[in-house]
């Protein structure tokens, strides 16, 4: 079966143009002038962008190597590229963090365009793969604002001061579990390796649950009495643990005549904030999200093959995830959007579907990852998924970014 998921040749400079027979997506929806500002989606595997290059904005004919891509795991959002500035600065330094907004594709020349100058990659701090915890540090943040100046993107509170269940709650409706509390465990682990206060509650109809409540810290500071025996009210949406078990993770929680608040209504803990900002990274590296299993669920259901990323937005677009067995003999490939799935543990990848249903979901015909330049394929799998195709990428990120970058002074792409 072929494919085309190997790099070079043929099937590397058809899957660097899928966003021909996207065009269909739009036609007869925006305006000339909506185009410009967001283009067709174009799809290409993470495998053929790291390793390219691109150039920046002065001096010219300067390049930089993209080595990898940082993603928020959370939304599948590309918040960085990692680039091999050191052709550039020619110090001792090597890789540096630019927002990915800074990036455009070129459609035309088939490569990334960095709007950025040799100035401002000098101002960046060395970036640091094994340590990414510091992406979420205020200092780091500002020295990446001294260099591009006070982006929206790089304020963005849900990012700062969400947890790994943050983006749960604006893509699931909360359920109310109302039962007897019947054991509690103070070092359950989250699907990040964080410890928490969880509860088991056997409801008044139905299988016990486990809900995942706070930081066993955060919770010994509080006055409600969460004992075995207790009846509780939890108001939760449907999540996994660090062992990819079902849990749900309370938004409220009401006993005794005592209602706590834990999260608002983006999902933002009430345990990171500006004066008590959470350590925990989000963060991983695009090419690490090879390596895992997807789960229907609590059941393995095939191993992530390539990552399929679109360019414009910056967008983890799809995982392609294999049936097959070692050999890959009568392999099936799936492209699954990343925006239904989760990152747990050890880089696995999670879906809120049951395994016969993904089963029959939409899969690559023989000729591989070309199914993506056809703009009826792109839709029936984004349409299976309950997407919208005209509202899955926004491709307009980087129009936007450059919108908002002030017109003069420094900060400003290019200069």
């Amino acid at each position: 079966m072929n494919t085309g998921i190997k790099t070079g040749g043929r099937e590397c400079r058809a899957s660097l143009i899928m966003s021909i027979g996207l065009l269909a997506l739009y036609s007869g929806t925006a305006t000339a002038q909506d185009e410009v500002k967001a283009p067709p989606p174009c799809f290409a595997p993470c495998s053929q962008l790291t390793g390219s290059r691109a150039m920046i904005d002065s001096p010219a004919d300067a390049s930089v190597g993209i080595e990898d891509f940082v993603v928020d795991t959370r939304d599948g959002m590309i918040a960085y590229a990692l680039v091999d500035a050191h052709g550039v600065l020619g110090d001792t330094r090597r890789s540096v963090a630019v927002p990915y907004e800074a990036l455009t594709w070129s459609t035309e020349k088939h490569r990334y365009e960095l709007r950025v100058s040799k100035s401002q990659l000098s101002q960046l701090p060395e970036f640091d793969e094994g340590n990414m915890a510091y992406l979420n540090d205020a200092n780091w943040i500002s020295s990446v604002r001294a260099a591009f100046g006070d982006q929206q993107d790089l304020n963005d509170e849900r990012r700062r001061f969400g947890d790994e269940y943050t983006l749960f709650f604006t893509k699931r409706e909360p359920e109310r579990i109302k039962g007897t509390i019947t054991s509690v465990d103070e070092n359950a682990r989250t699907a990040m390796g964080d410890e928490c206060l969880s509860l088991t509650v056997e409801p008044e109809e139905g299988d016990e649950q486990i809900v995942f409540v706070a930081p066993s810290d955060f919770m010994k500071n509080q006055k409600i009495d969460l004992s075995p025996g207790k009846e509780v009210e939890v108001t939760a949406v449907r999540a996994f643990d660090g062992k990819m078990q079902p849990v749900h993770v309370a938004q409220s929680v009401h006993c005794d005549g005592w209602q706590l608040r834990l999260r608002d209504e983006q999902g933002i803990p009430a345990w990171t904030t500006r004066d008590r900002p959470h350590h925990q990274t989000y963060y991983v590296l695009a090419t690490d999200l090879n390596n895992g299993e997807l789960f229907a669920g609590d059941v393995e259901f095939g191993s992530v093959k390539q990552t399929i990323i679109e360019m414009h937005s910056g967008t983890v677009a799809f995982s392609i995830v294999s049936t097959g067995d070692i050999l890959n003999v009568n392999e099936i490939l799936y492209p699954v959007p990343f925006q239904k799935l989760t990152v747990g543990a050890d880089d696995h990848l999670v879906i809120d579907l049951p395994a016969d249903e993904l089963q029959v979901a939409p899969k690559l015909s023989r000729k591989g990852l070309d199914d993506l330049t056809h703009a009826g394929f792109v839709s029936r799998v984004l349409a299976y998924y309950g997407m919208d195709d005209k509202r899955a990428f926004d491709t307009s990120r980087a129009s936007k970014w450059l919108a908002a970058a002030p017109t003069s002074g420094k900060g400003r792409p290019g200069q």
